[in-house]
C-alpha cells in the first residue's frame, strides 16, 4: 500500500512536472505567438504599405503608359506626315532630276545652236567683207562709169549740135526739092509737067533730146564698153 502510494505520489509529481512544463511551454508558445503575431502584423502592415506603394506606382505607370501611348500616337502621326512629306520630296526630286536633264539637253542644244550661229556669223562676216570689197570695186566702176557718161554726154551734145545742123541742111534741101517738084508739076519756067506727080517724103526734124535718148547707151552697155576699153 505504501509502495502504491509512493508510486502514485511519484506519478502525480511527474504529472505535475509535466503540467508545469506544458504550462511553461504554453506560456512560451503564447509569448512566441504574440511575438509572431506582432511580427506578422508588422509584416502585413509593411506588405500593405508596399502594396499601396506598388499600387501608386502602378497608377503612375498606368498614367505614364497612357501618356506614352498618346505620345506614341502623336509620333505615329508625325511619322506618317514625315513619310508623306518624304514621298512628296521624292516626287519633287524626280521632277527636279527630269528638269535638270531637260535643262542639260536644252543647254547642249543651245550650245550647238550657238556654235552654228557663230559659224554662220563668221561666214556672214566673210561674205560681208567680200561684198564690201565688191561694193567698193563697184563704186569705183560706177565712178569711172560716171566719168565715161559725162564724156559721152559731152560727145552726144556735140553730136546733137551737128545733127541739128544736118537736120537744118536736110530741111533746106527738102524744101528746095519740094519747090522744084512744084515748079515741074505746074510747068513753070518752061518746064514740062510729068505724067504722074511724085512727092518726096517729108523729113521730120528730130530734137536733140530725142536723138540723145535714142542713141544714149545703157549703163550696162557703157560699163561693158568701159571694161572692154580698159582691157584693150
Amino acid at each position: 500500500m505504501a509502495a502504491w502510494r509512493d508510486y502514485a505520489s511519484q506519478t502525480l509529481k511527474d504529472v505535475l512536472a509535466d503540467v508545469i512544463r506544458i504550462d511553461q511551454s504554453l506560456v512560451k508558445l503564447e509569448n512566441q505567438t504574440l511575438v509572431d503575431k506582432e511580427s506578422t502584423d508588422a509584416q502585413c502592415r509593411d506588405i500593405e504599405s508596399k502594396v499601396k506603394t506598388g499600387a501608386n506606382r502602378l497608377d503612375k505607370l498606368t498614367g505614364g503608359h497612357e501618356m506614352h501611348s498618346d505620345q506614341l500616337k502623336k509620333h505615329e502621326l508625325m511619322v506618317g506626315r514625315l513619310q508623306r512629306g518624304l514621298e512628296a520630296l521624292g516626287e519633287q526630286s524626280d521632277l527636279l532630276h527630269n528638269d535638270q536633264q531637260n535643262l542639260r539637253i536644252a543647254h547642249s542644244d543651245a550650245t550647238n545652236k550657238q556654235e552654228m550661229h557663230r559659224v554662220a556669223l563668221a561666214k556672214t562676216q566673210a561674205d560681208l567683207h567680200h561684198a564690201t570689197k565688191e561694193l567698193q570695186s563697184t563704186g569705183k566702176q560706177l565712178y569711172n562709169l560716171k566719168d565715161g557718161l559725162a564724156e559721152t554726154n559731152m560727145s552726144m551734145t556735140r553730136l546733137g549740135g551737128r545733127y541739128d545742123s544736118c537736120t537744118k541742111n536736110i530741111m533746106g534741101m527738102t524744101k528746095g526739092l519740094q519747090d522744084i517738084s512744084k515748079s515741074v508739076g505746074q510747068g513753070e519756067h518752061g518746064l514740062l509737067s510729068p505724067k504722074t506727080s511724085r512727092r518726096l517724103p517729108d523729113i521730120r526734124p528730130l530734137s536733140v533730146r530725142a536723138m540723145r535718148e535714142s542713141r544714149e547707151p545703157s549703163p550696162l552697155r557703157g560699163a561693158g564698153a568701159e571694161d572692154s576699153r580698159r582691157l584693150t
